[in-house]
């Protein structure tokens, strides 16, 4: 684990502090019952009458009561893919919820950080150093407690989640019109397998790769049609 001083240079307005500085961590109020337990509880209710019940990595239930009503950043403790960049490590809830004692119960101190900004640095720190374990990663909290955070200020700290959130919707984009576009390419594959079954794929490869000729035959066609259509016409005038 890295001491705050030997940490990379921020700009002069920010500053490095430890997690358990800038936040208050609500673990102590997590309540743990097993999914036998909760379908118990929940069985005849409707859904409306129901809570989210969060782990490590997200919602993994319901459950009849809640023990948070506010917003939230849960960070898992155990079973997160910290190691894998491309996976969050923690998630933001809302509202009326029920956590288990798989995910730390965060809330930024008002004044010094944003849920938001805590919650896009979470998700992009380095966890190798603090984590324990082998095949099943665990981060304690007491080593969490010493994640470094860099704090600029609340209104910059809302400039940077603005920006960051304005980028992340452009590639939603992005990648929902990639998926578009592949998935375009899957029904043109089995159209392309089908024409080659039914004995059509080579005729139409053929008109494809000359498209000028199919164009100067179309052309001389409708040429020859119209040649056809003005000596039919003079020949009326003369029967006239």
């Amino acid at each position: 684990m890295t001491e705050l001083t030997s940490l990379a240079d921020l700009p002069s307005h920010w500053e490095w502090m430890k997690l358990k500085d800038c936040v208050e961590i609500l673990d102590s109020q997590r309540v743990p019952i097993n999914s036998s337990d909760r379908n118990d509880r929940i069985a005849g209710k409707d859904i409306t009458e129901l809570y989210p019940y969060y782990g490590a990595t997200g919602q993994i239930g319901w459950i009849d009561d809640f023990i948070f009503d506010e917003e939230l950043i849960l960070l898992g403790e155990d079973g997160a893919p910290f190691l894998d960049p491309s996976k969050p490590k923690a998630y933001m809830i809302r509202g009326k919820t029920w956590v288990n004692n798989h995910a730390h119960v965060l809330k930024a101190i008002k004044g010094v950080l944003l849920n938001s900004f805590l919650l896009h640095y979470l998700n992009v720190f380095n966890y190798r150093d603090y984590i324990t374990g082998t095949t099943r990663y665990k981060l304690n909290q007491t080593r969490m407690k010493l994640i470094p955070i860099p704090i600029p200020s609340i209104n910059e700290q809302r400039i940077i989640v603005e920006k960051i959130e304005e980028v992340f919707t452009k590639l939603d984009y992005g990648v929902n019109l990639f998926k578009s576009i592949i998935k375009k390419s899957d029904k043109l594959r089995q159209s392309i397998l089908k024409s080659a079954f039914e004995g059509n794929l080579i005729s139409q490869l053929q008109d494809n790769e000359n498209p000028v000729n199919n164009n100067l035959n179309k052309k001389a066609s409708q040429k020859k049609n119209q040649n056809r259509e003005s000596k039919q016409k003079n020949l009326g005038e003369y029967v006239e």
